[in-house]
C-alpha cells in the first residue's frame, strides 16, 4: 500500500493538495484516494521503527523531500481523510500523529514495553479491579506508571498521552480500554482453565474473543507479547492495590427528589491530586463557594466529600474553586445555569438530573418543571399533571410533575416576547432496559430482581449475556452464556432470577457483533427492613447524676415510682416515645428533649396511668430504631428447667400468667423465631412435649421462654438428631452450610458458607445463645462438638452489624373506654369496604356476638370507622382480628381510645 501512494505521489512534483486534487479528483471525484493515503499513513505509524521522527521517516518512505509544503500537503489529507473515515480524532500537541496511532494501536515496536508494563501492572493490581475500572482512569494510570519507571520510551510515552484526558481538553481513552479488554480476557481465560498461548492460534482466538465482552473500541493486532503476561492471579490478593481515580467530577445541577426536593449544586465525591500542588502540602484550601474547608493532605491525595449547595437565586453559570492559602485558584468547576431568556428547568423524577431541552426529554416517563411564574405553560392532551404545584427553592419560581400519557406530546412555554414548543417523545428507547420495583434516587436502586427488556428485533437473534457479583467479585452465568431472542415486534424479557437470588450489587452485560450494552445496580429486599445504626448512643443518668446502664432493675414499685430519669445526648429537640406497661396494660407517651439534646422526667408524675400492679416496665423508642428497655421491677422469679429427650419439664410457673417458648433453628438460619404458646392455665409445673409440638424437628434449636413479665429467660440448647450417618436432609434446606454443623467442619469454611447465606440478624439473640451454649444447659447428641459450634456462633456474631434487624411494631395504645377509633392507612372506599366484609367474617369465625365487639360506621363522615367491646376481655380479641386483617390488606390499622 505504501508502495503504490509513493507511486502516484511521485508524479505531482512537489505536492501541494491543490495539486493532488487536481491530479486525482479527475479519476477519483468521490476522494477516494484520500482515504487511501489516511489508511497508508495509518499503517506507517503502527510500523514505524525508525528514530527520525514521524514526519522525516514517512516522506523518506514515500520518497518525497521532508518541506514545510509537504507536509502541510499531507496533513490537510489526513484532515479530509479523519472525516471521511469517522475515525477518533485527539486534539493533543501532535494531534495527526496521535490520531494516526489511536486507530492502529500500540507502535509495532512498544509491543514489548507494553507488554512489561501491563506484567508490572498484573502484580499490584487485580485483573478483576482493572477490569471494573473506568478506561478514562487505566489510560491516566498507564501514562503515569510508565512516565515514572520507564521514561526513556518516549514514543510509548507519547501514544499512552494520547489517550489521556487533562482539564483543557477530552481524548478518547484508547490505551485504558485495552487494557480494561486484556484483563477481561485474562479473567475469562482463568475461569474457562484455558492457557493463554491458545491467543496464538488466529482461529481459536477469534472464536475466543467473541465470546468476551470487551470494549467496542478493543484492537490489537499481536499477541506475542502479552501471552506470557495473561496468567491466573490467583485469590490471593490481599496485597494488591485499589486502581485510585485522580479524575475531577464535574459540578451538577440537581433536584434532591430523596428528601427536599430542593434545587442543589452537587459536586461528587472525588479524590485530586497535581504534580505542581507537592510545595502546598499541610496547607489550608478552601471551595469557599460552599463553605467547605481542608488542608492539603502531608501524603496521598486531596479526597473532597460530596457537597451540596440548595439554589435560591438563578445564574447564567455556576462556578466553584478550589482555592490555596494565598488564594490561588488550584482547581475550578463550571455548571452550565440557566439563559435568562428562557428562565425554565427540567428534571429527571426518578433520578434527579437535569434535562437539556430540546431532547433531553425523549424516552423519559415523568419530569418535574420548574419554570419564573411570569411564564405561562401550556401542557398537550397527552400530559397528565401529576402534582400541579410543586414548591421551588428559586425565588419567584413555581414547578409541576408531569408524565406523558401518549408517544408525542408537547409543552408550549409562553414567554414575555416569544413562545417556544418543547415536543416530548415518550417513545420507548432502542436499547435494552432494566425494569423492576425501583427506589426514586439517582443510583439505580431495586425492591426485586429487575428483569432486562430487550428492544424489538426483526430477525431471530443470539446474544452473550453475562451477570456479576460485584460484592463477591464472581460472575454468576456460565461462560458463553447466551441467550435466544425471537423475531418480534415488541419488547421481549431476559428474566434475571435465575441467577441472582440475594440482596448486593451487580452488573450485567450483553453483546453481539455489533452491539455491547451493560449496567450496575443495586438490589435491596423488599422484605426485609435494615436497622440504621443509631447517630449517638445515648446516656442515662439517675437521680444522683450517676451514669447507669439500661435496664435499670429496681426491687419494688415504689423504688420505680420515685425514680427520676435523664437521658442525654439525644438531637437537639428529639422527640422520643415511651411505653409503660404492667404486663396486662400499656400507655404511651412522647417526651421531647432541650436544645442541648437533654430529656429529663420523673415517674411519679405517671403514676395514676395504670391500674395496681405488682410488676411494672418503662421503655422507649427513638425514631427509626427497635424498643429498647429503661426501667424494670426484678420479679424474682425463675423458671426451673429439667430436659427429657422430647420434652422440657419447667417449674415455677406463675399461675394465670401467659408463657411462650420461642425456638431458633442454627440449621435454618433464614426462618423467623418459631413460638409455641404453653396452656399451662393454673399450673406451676408443666411438661410441655416438644417433638410432638414442632412442625418440622429438623434442627439445632436454641430455645427461650418468654412472657410479659420478664425478658426472655435461656433456657438452652435440644435437638432431636441423635444419629447422622446415612441421614437425609430435607430438600429446602442448605446442604453444605448444613453438613458444616452436623459434621463439626471447620470455622473458616463456616465463615464461608454463612457469607451466602445473607442474613438479617438479631444479634442480641445470638448473645443470648452463646451464654445459652456456655451455661452447658442443654440437650444436644453428644456427636456435637460444641467448643466448635459455640466458635460458629461467635463468627455468626461478629460477622453481623449492631442494631441489624426488624424494629417491632408500635405497641398499641393504652384502653381508656370501651369505644375505640379505627385509623386505616390508605382509607380509601376500595380498602374501607374490603375491611368492613373481612371484620364481619372474622367477627362470626369467632363466634361473637354483635354486642360483644361492633363495628360502627358514620353515616355522615364514612372514613370514620370506630369499635364498641362490650367489656375489656375482648379487647385481646380485636387485637388479634385487626392483626390477621393487617397482613390480609397490606396496610396498617391504628387503635386509638375514642376522643384521645
Amino acid at each position: 500500500m505504501l508502495d503504490s501512494v509513493a507511486r502516484n505521489l511521485g508524479h505531482v512534483g512537489s505536492p501541494t493538495f491543490d495539486r493532488l486534487c487536481e491530479r486525482f479528483d479527475t479519476y477519483d471525484p468521490q476522494r477516494y484516494w484520500i482515504g487511501i493515503v489516511t489508511l497508508a499513513l495509518s499503517e506507517y505509524a503502527y510500523y514505524d521503527e525508525g528514530d527520525t521522527g514521524f514526519w522525516q521517516g514517512v516522506c523518506d518512505r514515500l520518497n518525497l523531500q521532508n518541506t514545510q509544503g509537504v507536509q502541510s500537503a499531507l496533513r490537510e489529507v489526513l484532515d479530509r481523510g479523519f472525516q471521511l473515515w469517522g475515525v477518533v480524532e485527539t486534539q493533543k500537541r501532535n494531534r495527526y500523529v496521535s490520531t494516526l496511532w489511536l486507530q492502529s494501536g500500540i507502535p509495532q515496536q512498544n509491543l514489548k514495553h507494553f507488554a512489561q508494563i501491563l506484567e508490572e501492572l498484573s502484580r499490584q493490581y487485580d485483573w478483576w479491579d482493572i477490569a471494573h475500572a473506568e478506561p478514562e482512569d487505566l489510560s491516566r494510570l498507564l501514562y503515569e506508571f510508565c512516565q515514572e519507571h520507564h521514561p526513556q520510551w518516549r514514543k510509548l510515552l507519547a501514544f499512552l498521552q494520547s489517550s489521556c484526558t487533562d482539564e483543557n481538553e477530552e481524548a478518547e481513552p484508547i490505551s485504558g480500554e485495552l487494557l480494561q479488554g486484556l484483563a477481561l480476557v485474562a479473567q475469562a481465560l482463568e475461569r474457562q482453565g484455558l492457557e493463554p498461548t491458545v491467543l496464538q492460534n488466529p482461529q481459536q482466538q477469534e472464536q475466543l474473543l467473541q465470546n468476551f465482552c470487551l470494549p467496542k473500541t478493543f484492537f490489537l493486532r499481536n499477541w506475542d507479547n502479552l501471552v506470557r503476561v495473561l496468567t491466573p492471579q490467583g485469590q490471593h490478593s490481599a496485597h494488591r492495590r485499589n486502581v485510585i481515580s485522580l479524575r475531577k467530577k464535574p459540578l451538577l445541577l440537581m433536584l434532591d427528589i430523596a428528601d427536599s426536593m430542593d434545587i442543589q449544586l452537587v459536586l461528587p465525591a472525588q479524590m485530586l491530586w497535581k504534580s505542581d500542588w507537592r510545595d502546598l502540602r499541610g496547607t489550608y484550601s478552601q471551595i469557599q463557594e460552599q463553605g467547605w474547608e481542608t488542608t492539603l493532605p502531608m501524603d496521598g491525595a486531596l479526597k473532597i466529600p460530596e457537597l451540596k449547595l440548595p439554589i435560591n437565586q438563578i445564574s447564567h453559570e455556576w462556578v466553584w474553586h478550589l482555592r490555596s492559602h494565598t488564594h490561588a485558584s488550584l482547581i475550578e468547576w463550571r455548571c452550565e445555569g440557566v439563559p435568562p431568556d428562557f428562565p425554565v428547568l427540567f428534571f429527571d423524577a426518578w433520578t434527579g438530573d437535569r434535562l437539556i431541552s430540546p431532547n433531553g426529554l425523549k424516552g423519559k416517563t415523568e419530569i418535574v418543571c420548574f419554570y419564573n411564574r411570569t411564564i405561562q405553560l401550556e401542557i398537550s392532551d397527552g400530559i397528565e399533571v401529576v402534582d400541579s404545584f410543586v414548591p421551588c427553592s428559586i425565588s419567584g419560581w413555581r414547578g409541576q410533575q408531569l408524565q406523558p400519557i401518549g408517544e408525542q406530546a408537547q409543552l408550549t412555554i409562553r414567554l414575555t416576547h416569544s413562545t417556544k414548543v418543547i415536543h416530548w417523545d415518550s417513545c420507548q428507547v432502542d436499547y435494552p432496559q432494566l425494569r423492576g420495583l425501583k427506589l426514586k434516587r439517582k443510583e439505580p436502586v431495586y425492591l426485586e430482581v429487575p428483569s432486562i427488556w430487550y428492544p424489538p428485533v426483526h430477525l431471530p437473534k443470539t446474544i452473550s449475556i453475562q451477570v456479576e457479583d460485584l460484592n463477591n467479585r464472581e460472575v454468576l452465568t456460565a461462560s458463553n452464556e447466551q441467550v435466544s431472542l425471537f423475531a418480534n415486534s415488541n419488547w421481549q424479557q431476559i428474566a434475571l432470577p435465575k441467577w441472582i437470588g440475594r440482596a448486593g450489587n451487580y452488573a450485567v452485560k450483553l453483546w453481539s457483533e455489533s452491539d455491547r450494552w451493560s449496567e450496575q445496580f443495586e438490589l435491596h429486599s423488599s422484605s426485609e427492613i435494615s436497622q440504621p445504626s443509631p447517630i449517638s448512643q445515648i446516656r442515662v443518668f439517675e437521680r444522683t447524676n450517676h451514669s447507669v446502664e439500661a435496664p435499670i432493675q429496681v426491687s419494688s414499685s415504689s423504688e420505680f415510682w420515685l425514680e427520676e430519669l435523664t437521658l442525654r445526648d439525644l438531637w437537639v429537640l428529639e422527640e422520643v416515645r415511651f411505653l409503660l406497661t404492667n404486663g396486662q396494660e400499656e400507655y404511651c407517651f412522647f417526651r421531647q428533649a432541650n436544645l442541648s439534646g437533654i430529656l429529663s422526667f420523673n415517674l411519679a408524675a405517671l403514676r395514676d396511668v395504670l391500674p395496681e400492679s405488682d410488676w411494672y416496665s418503662l421503655s422507649y423508642q427513638r425514631q427509626g430504631e427497635e424498643r429498647h428497655s429503661l426501667l424494670e421491677m426484678s420479679t424474682g422469679e425463675s423458671v426451673s428447667h429439667t430436659w427429657a429427650r422430647q420434652a422440657i419439664h419447667l417449674s415455677g410457673l406463675r399461675p394465670g400468667q401467659s408463657y411462650t417458648l420461642s425456638l431458633w433453628n442454627i440449621l435454618r438460619p433464614e426462618k423467623p423465631l418459631f413460638r409455641l404458646p404453653l396452656n399451662n392455665r393454673d399450673l406451676e409445673t408443666f411438661t410441655f412435649p416438644l417433638l410432638d409440638s414442632l412442625f418440622d424437628t429438623f434442627g439445632i434449636f436454641y430455645i427461650q421462654l418468654e412472657s410479659s413479665r420478664f425478658s426472655p429467660q435461656s433456657l438452652g440448647w435440644w435437638s432431636d438428631i441423635q444419629i447422622i450417618e446415612n441421614l437425609i436432609l430435607p430438600d429446602d434446606i442448605n446442604d453444605d452450610y448444613c453438613f458444616n454443623i452436623l459434621d463439626n467442619e471447620s470455622l473458616e469454611d463456616f465463615r464461608q458458607l454463612f457469607k451466602k447465606v445473607n442474613l438479617v440478624i438479631d444479634c442480641e439473640q445470638i448473645r443470648r445463645a452463646i451464654s445459652g451454649l456456655q451455661s452447658s444447659n442443654d440437650c444436644l447428641p453428644a456427636w456435637l462438638n460444641r467448643d466448635l459450634l459455640l466458635q460458629k456462633l461467635q463468627a455468626i456474631l461478629s460477622a453481623s452489624p449492631p442494631d441489624k434487624k426488624p424494629s417491632p411494631p408500635p405497641p398499641t395504645p393504652k384502653p381508656q373506654n370501651l369505644i375505640y377509633s379505627l385509623k386505616i392507612k390508605n382509607n380509601i372506599p376500595a380498602i374501607r369496604r374490603a375491611f368492613c366484609k373481612k371484620f364481619t367474617e372474622r367477627l362470626h369465625k369467632a363466634g361473637l356476638q354483635q354486642q360483644a365487639i361492633q363495628l360502627m360506621q358514620d353515616k355522615i363522615l364514612p372514613d370514620l370507622l370506630r369499635v364498641k367491646i362490650e367489656n375489656q376481655q375482648y379487647l385481646p380479641i380485636l387485637k388479634t382480628i385487626l392483626a390477621e386483617l393487617e397482613s390480609i390488606l397490606h396496610t396498617s390499622i391504628e387503635l386509638t381510645a375514642w376522643g384521645k
